[in-house]
């Protein structure tokens, strides 16, 4: 189909429900940028797409970009072909729902709401919050300015850092994160999970065989509690005898056979 352009009057709110193939949302550097478009191809039947726009004056825009509902089979199999490009102002809100579609969002976004499953979901930077719930699909990004919120069988987890909170669900995906500016909870099964840096808040992290590593900010004060099972668990902190009211934050790691360390982190140049 040939592509579709729109103009929008301010912030724009991006829906996307494809059930195969790529999503790919470019969100434009250029702070003038008004305009959206959207080019699909691979689709069997133009009439398979619907795009609307509504343009709000009292608030943001919205664009909807979906498939026809088929049957779950020609879902699979009929749309694998299927390339969606969006092409849309900075900092766009996008709420994606795909069936094993990935997303990739380049440019910095606003709000990032994904849900898939088998697709993956790969992005820049994010002004807002990032919540992604995925069966197998990983989730990889850049830094995040509000809450993470992660829910995955078993994919994988890569982001930069984090400035809000933090909540992990993962059976056997790892979990890697730069740095933690506040309150981290990460659950897992037999993934890994390595933290760069946390710097202030509370830090849970429990696993039952993966190994665990945090490292914490250079001048932070923090309050240990490591259990592991059958598992090694070490600090390479300097102790302290004083009280430890005073401590910022608090890092309770639990395993069963995995490894526990924690460690000072790598100086940020």
């Amino acid at each position: 189909m040939e592509p579709m352009m729109f103009q929008t009057t301010g912030e724009l709110a991006l829906e996307v429900r494809v059930p195969a193939g790529i999503v790919e949302v470019g969100a434009s550097d250029d702070p003038d940028r008004t305009e959206a478009r959207v080019e699909v191809t691979g689709e069997h039947d133009p009439d398979d797409m619907r795009i609307r726009f509504e343009s709000r004056t009292n608030g943001r825009d919205r664009l909807v970009v979906e498939h026809r509902e088929r049957t779950r089979l020609e879902w699979g199999n009929g749309s694998r072909d299927l390339r969606v490009t969006i092409d849309v102002p900075d900092g766009v809100d996008v709420d994606a729902q795909t069936g094993s579609a990935d997303l990739d969002v380049s440019g910095r976004a606003g709000v990032l709401t994904f849900r898939s499953g088998s697709g993956a979901m790969s992005f820049a930077d994010a002004a807002g919050d990032v919540s992604a719930k995925v069966a197998s699909g990983g989730v990889r990004g850049g830094d995040v300015a509000g809450d993470l919120m992660v829910t995955s069988a078993s994919g994988d987890l890569r982001v930069g850092s984090v400035s809000g909170s933090t909540a992990v669900k993962t059976a056997s995906g790892d979990v890697d994160l730069d740095r933690a500016a506040r309150a981290v909870q990460v659950v897992t099964v037999s993934g890994d999970v390595s933290i760069g840096a946390v710097a202030s808040g509370e830090v849970n992290v429990r696993s039952v065989s993966g190994d665990i590593e945090i490292g914490v900010q250079a001048g932070a004060v923090v309050w240990l509690d490591l259990i592991t099972t059958s598992g090694d668990a070490s600090s390479e902190l300097d102790s302290s005898a004083d009280d430890d009211d005073d401590a910022r934050s608090i890092i309770r790691a639990v395993s069963v056979s995995g490894d526990i360390r924690v460690r000072r982190a790598a100086v940020r140049r």
